[in-house]
């Protein structure tokens, strides 16, 4: 076991921790909600209101990617910025593969002693049983996508355009969020969106719309980097954020009554859909951030031992991610054979935790120690 991370080494290394306790939380959080019909998904952040946990997720991802990477490109090292930021591209993609092959493998095998032909078809791997060369093809170019992995083609596409962004929010920030922006409200107007396959399909997490969710989460780590803060306190604008997730809650325990129009407001604005980052998701995780981020006892609590444990998933988030999704396909699976169970689910879901733990502690020390023993060789 590796020393536990403490808030005393974060404010040391420059590092925010709350940031990775969010992370590792949203990352737990998808894990239960992947996991199949178990009780405790309805008590997830996305039953209490427009946005889950993909959103805080991503929002995230942006923030870390701007505490990253700002620097170095903003600096002299952009060519090398831009290199170090392909190569996680390219780590990420590599793990999205490995992910989903193991998924098929896994089905496959035990397909052969359980009745797994409706899940096959669910989690989208028949196509593959019908055109194994194409669907090994596409699978490569990101065009097919199992059920459940969509996240992670989402995120080697946003990290392929980040130096892009970089680059406009070099110049201005308020240009990058226009364009940004810009973007995201064509998509909605015209339907933009990325193909799939086979045909007719098409990316379920479109980056052509959530790309700016991103871009606000690297804006405030850009301005974090530099010291400041992208939106300061401001007390009209925290009571309205907090009476906007309150809303979001009672719609959400309401049973989700329809919305009230108003004329001239375009349709896409009650638009529910998560597939082009709905315009009422996005408003509710950036309002929810808000509030997380302006609240000292938030803040407060989520350096006590307890969440500083999430740390450790959320500072290695990619083992995290790819754990839980593989933990969660098993599940479906085994679902298939064993009853739902609430205690059963309960230690299921503790047990899947335990490991996701377990793997980044482990991929945490590994990385502290190729970290500490690079520096040993550039001191000799």
């Amino acid at each position: 076991m590796g020393e536990e991370p403490t808030t005393k080494g974060a404010q040391t290394s420059g590092r925010d921790l709350r940031i990775d306790v969010l992370r590792g939380l949203a990352l737990v959080t998808i894990f239960i909600d992947h996991a199949p019909k178990n009780p405790w998904a309805s008590y997830t952040i996305g039953k209490f209101g427009f946005s889950d946990a993909a959103e805080a997720f991503v929002l995230m991802s942006g923030i870390a990617a701007g505490l990253a990477y700002s620097r170095p490109f903003f600096g002299d090292n952009s060519k090398q910025a831009c290199i170090k930021i392909w190569r996680r591209a390219g780590v990420i993609y590599g793990a999205h593969i490995f992910a989903t092959v193991a998924v098929i493998g896994l089905l496959l095998a035990l397909s052969l002693i359980w009745p797994l032909m409706p899940l096959i078809k669910e989690l989208n791997v028949a196509p593959f049983l019908q055109h194994p060369i194409q669907a090994t093809t596409r699978l490569f170019l990101l065009t097919y996508q199992l059920g459940y992995f969509n996240i992670l083609p989402l995120y080697t596409a946003l990290l392929l355009v980040l130096p892009l962004f970089l680059l406009v929010g070099r110049w201005r920030l308020d240009a990058l969020l226009g364009l940004s922006a810009g973007l995201w409200l064509v998509t909605h107007l015209i339907g933009l969106y990325v193909p799939g396959w086979p045909s007719g399909a098409r990316w379920f997490l479109n980056p052509f719309g959530w790309q700016l969710l991103f871009v606000f989460g690297l804006m405030v780590g850009i301005r974090k980097k530099q010291g400041r803060m992208l939106v300061p306190f401001a007390g009209w604008l925290y009571a309205a954020c907090i009476a906007f997730v309150i809303a979001g809650c009672w719609w959400q325990l309401s049973g989700r009554p329809a919305l009230p129009r108003v004329s001239l407001m375009p349709g896409f604005v009650y638009d529910m859909t998560k597939d082009n980052l709905a315009f009422l998701r996005l408003l509710h995780i950036l309002a929810l951030g808000y509030v997380i981020a302006h609240s000292k006892w938030l803040s407060w609590l989520l350096q006590q031992r307890f969440f500083i444990l999430f740390a450790v998933l959320g500072q290695v988030s990619l083992t995290t991610f790819v754990t839980g999704s593989l933990i969660a396909a098993f599940l479906h699976m085994l679902r298939v054979v064993v009853p739902q169970d609430v205690f059963l689910d309960t230690v299921l879901l503790l047990l899947g935790v335990a490991i996701q733990y377990g793997l980044a502690r482990r991929a945490l020390n590994a990385k502290k120690t190729a970290r500490l023993n690079k520096r040993t060789l550039s001191a000799a």
